[in-house]
């Protein structure tokens, strides 16, 4: 007969996280702070609960962080747009936040191309209006996500990106929210 006894973080001299996890068979997994789905696994074994709870439980906790898909090179603004810097240029979409208080997304309408944008000024079309966290003009659109907006709605910091914008201003940036001032910032609107 097996059983699950306690699954302990411990961190060795090497600072890797590993599980210990006792069934019939001793056994060793090396769990990294990412891997969720052997923490919910391991959750529902010691809570016995279902796995759509414990799954439900850990969309809700991330919906008010930053996802780790990320860098620190990522901004946010409070009307809930990110931007990934590289250099000169921006990558533009939507939190994962955003994506979850807008619910399916079924229209998009990307802008051309060779547009030039100010900060702040609507640059995509949707059910809700998406600004540009920065200045510049467009140098490319993800018109996959015009194809198949649920791309959107399953990875919104990932394949769900709207545009590549060359920044004309890049002392915008600093106006814009870290990842860390983001949280704080979803924290204090809950």
């Amino acid at each position: 007969m097996s059983y699950c006894g306690k699954i302990k973080p411990v961190i060795d001299n090497q600072t890797e996280y590993r599980s210990h996890s006792y069934t019939s068979s001793t056994f060793n997994k090396v769990l990294s702070p990412f891997h969720f789905i052997r923490l919910k696994t391991a959750m529902c074994i010691l809570l016995g609960r279902s796995a759509s709870l414990i799954s439900k439980a850990f969309q809700l906790s991330r919906t008010f962080t930053a996802s780790h898909k990320l860098t620190s090179n990522v901004y946010y603004t409070k009307k809930h747009e990110w931007i990934k810097v590289d250099g000169d240029v921006g990558i533009v979409g939507i939190s994962e936040y955003a994506e979850q208080k807008l619910g399916d997304i079924v229209y998009v309408e990307l802008p051309v191309v060779g547009d030039t944008f100010s900060v702040n000024v609507e640059s995509v079309k949707a059910v809700s209006e998406i600004y540009s966290p920065a200045s510049g003009t467009i140098l490319e659109v993800n018109n996959d996500v015009t194809k198949n907006t649920k791309i959107i709605n399953k990875s919104p910091l990932d394949e769900g990106w709207f545009f590549k914008l060359r920044l004309s201003d890049l002392s915008q940036i600093k106006d814009l929210l870290s990842e860390e001032s983001y949280n704080e910032f979803l924290t204090s609107e809950s």
